[in-house]
């Protein structure tokens, strides 16, 4: 083994979404690379048993004056960090003993995180080339490496495009940033065998104000959340011929998602909005993804189908470029930059 590395993940309660899949794929890759990941979770006291992440990655917890005694021995990283009670302190204290840190998207650059980056002169981690852009308007330099995804194993290959019994599943949170109204409207318009089954963790805000009141009988297309398991995403997207994804996040975009990954993973075909398509970014139109405008159109695509291999096929290309090896030596990189390694 190449050594041990310390991973942070400071948010606690998330047991779901981005910054979840994030630090289960970061531990993943790292240990394929050869090293020895510890991932921690800041609470009061520290324990000396680990605990349950996802499957096979386990976790510790430990108190603040600990970690920070670590950091100061190994290469670390905060995972996510939304400053927030404790983390106000906890944050700007790992940072200065030495940890590095990922901003995952417009959402975490509050005026805080900001402020904090500035003064102690921290250059995060970014996994979308835009938010690069987003920091130096702040006068902050970031490093962009693309999020890890490791591909799930399988014993066999996955069935055909053409012969999957389901036709199309949404993979995201139910929310606000992810637009599920749109495949909600999309769904009206269409006969059962043609809509999307909708699966994800609910932000009950969200379905409370803008499903359940403006669509009585969303209900009858959403699944549930799926297993707490490895790479559960993967296997629920094995069964669809399309996979939609109506993110639209104000400020980023043009890059690629979790379900993105996971989609190409399982073979299917990539269906997202249009809004998240940037001039110069990887997600391009009828080249790794299908991208649409309205309910309208989405209703369009998913009615009429087609056979697109060639959108998949082209997700495989982004798909090593996420690969533990090229993004762990990337990190490597970092760490090394790092005056505290």
């Amino acid at each position: 083994m190449r050594g041990p590395i310390a991973l942070l993940f400071c948010v606690s309660g998330f047991r779901f979404g981005g910054f979840f899949t994030f630090t289960e794929h970061l531990y993943r890759s790292f240990r394929q690379q050869g090293y020895e990941p510890q991932l921690l979770r800041l609470t009061q006291r520290t324990e000396t048993r680990l605990r349950p992440f996802r499957g096979d990655v386990l976790y510790q917890n430990m108190a603040l004056a600990d970690a920070l005694a670590l950091v100061c021995t190994m290469p670390s990283l905060i995972c996510c960090a939304y400053l927030r009670g404790d983390m106000l302190t906890a944050v700007p204290a790992l940072l200065r003993a030495g940890a590095g840190i990922v901003l995952h998207d417009p959402t975490e650059m509050t005026s805080d995180m900001l402020q904090i980056l500035k003064h102690l002169r921290i250059q995060p981690v970014v996994i979308r080339k835009i938010n690069c852009q987003t920091l130096a308007t702040h006068g902050i330099l970031a490093h962009h490496i693309p999020h890890p995804y490791v591909r799930m194993p399988r014993d066999r290959p996955f069935q055909a495009w053409y012969q999957r019994p389901a036709h199309a599943l949404a993979l995201s949170r139910i929310d606000f940033d992810k637009h599920t109204d749109v495949i909600i409207q999309a769904n009206t318009l269409l006969p059962s065998h043609r809509a999307c089954r909708i699966y994800g963790e609910e932000n009950r805000i969200y379905t409370h104000h803008t499903l359940d009141a403006k669509y009585a009988g969303w209900r009858q297309w959403y699944k549930g959340s799926f297993p707490a398991v490895p790479w559960a995403g993967v296997a629920l997207a094995a069964q669809a011929r399309y996979i939609v994804d109506m993110s639209q996040i104000k400020r980023d975009g043009g890059g690629t998602q979790y379900t993105f990954l996971e989609a190409w993973d399982a073979g299917a075909s990539l269906i997202v909005h249009s809004k998240w398509l940037i001039p110069g970014g990887t997600i391009q139109n009828d080249v790794n993804a299908l991208a649409v405008e309205n309910a309208e159109q989405l209703a369009a695509v998913l009615r009429d189908g087609a056979d697109t291999p060639a959108l998949h096929q082209a997700g495989e290309a982004i798909l090593r470029a996420h690969a533990p090896q090229q993004v762990i030596p990337a990190y490597a990189a970092y760490f090394a930059g790092r005056k505290s390694f």
